[in-house]
């Protein structure tokens, strides 16, 4: 039986490109509104979006030295205490696509190889919290890691797509398995999947996830999407990368403004279309697996 003694913590999980970006700028839009209705929200600043404060990195292999997890765990609530209480019928919200990982697994060949193991820890930072509703959005496995792959060469230096491509095609792991870890890690009140659909009303899966909330007294985002460099731009700052320049944020706004119009000889990212199909194939299989459980709910509506 739960209890009611300590507030509660609902998370929305990514994942990475689903439109993070685009629900924590709706909660930023709402977040006044949302504190007077007895819900405190925490997201990080990624992707421009205002008053983001939330930053907490989960080192998962803390669990393996107890002083160590001890140490991790104190840093981690230092982190969200801002945020999360535990104050009898407090409620928070936090959203961080990185709690269950991050993209550079899917150029491994992996997929979020160690998110049961962080889901432990950030139960174990929540606590004596309780973890209410979780919600996690899923993508395709063809166009999530190609958006994937252009995402992070806009901020990291990224091997060859040609040597990536190949641990892709069969890669370990899936949506299944990260659902369950996610389960096992947090048991959380309620998990909500939601397959990624650039057309979605955020209010709507904001009141499933905490649906203590009175979405009608909530404004829409005014929409706010991560510009997507153009595969010449993308080019360019891999350039430099490799030349070892340091690039921040005005020096990669100007080459996608100098590369905006001009067009690249191949593409950026190219997935063979055998291997796209065996990916598309990969993902509607994983999707019935998931209808098919209880213990979830896919939201398809």
């Amino acid at each position: 039986m739960r209890s009611e003694v300590f507030g509660e913590v609902h998370l929305h999980l990514g994942a990475h490109r689903t439109g993070s970006t685009a629900f924590q700028m709706m909660l930023s839009d709402n977040a006044d509104s949302l504190r007077a209705q007895g819900v405190s929200v925490g997201f990080p600043s990624r992707g421009q979006v205002p008053n983001g404060q939330l930053q907490t990195y989960l080192e998962h292999q803390a669990l393996s030295d107890p002083e160590q997890l001890k140490k991790q765990i104190a840093q981690n609530r230092a982190d969200i205490a801002p945020i999360v209480g535990s104050d009898e019928g407090q409620h928070s919200l936090l959203s961080e696509e990185n709690f269950i990982g991050g993209m550079i697994s899917f150029q491994q060949g992996k997929f979020y190889p160690h998110a049961r193991d962080r889901m432990i820890l950030l139960k174990k930072v929540i606590q004596p919290a309780e973890v209410g509703n979780v919600m996690l959005m899923i993508r395709a496995y063809d166009t999530l890691f190609v958006s994937a792959c252009r995402k992070r060469a806009e901020n990291q230096l990224v091997p060859n797509y040609d040597v990536v491509r190949r641990r892709q095609a069969e890669f370990e792991g899936g949506w299944p398995k990260v659902v369950d870890d996610i389960l096992s890690g947090l048991k959380p009140r309620n998990l909500f999947v939601v397959p990624y659909r650039r057309e979605r009303d955020d209010l709507a899966l904001l009141g499933r996830l905490c649906p203590q909330v009175d979405t009608t007294k909530l404004k829409p985002s005014t929409g706010h999407t991560n510009a997507s460099f153009p595969d010449a731009a993308l080019f360019e700052i891999q350039r430099r990368r490799r030349a070892g320049e340091r690039l921040g944020w005005a020096e990669k706004r100007a080459i996608y403004e100098a590369f905006a119009d001009k067009s690249a000889r191949q593409p950026f990212v190219k997935v063979f279309p055998k291997h796209e199909e065996s990916l598309r194939a990969r993902y509607l299989s994983d999707l019935e697996l998931l209808r098919a459980r209880s213990e979830i709910t896919l939201v398809e509506d």
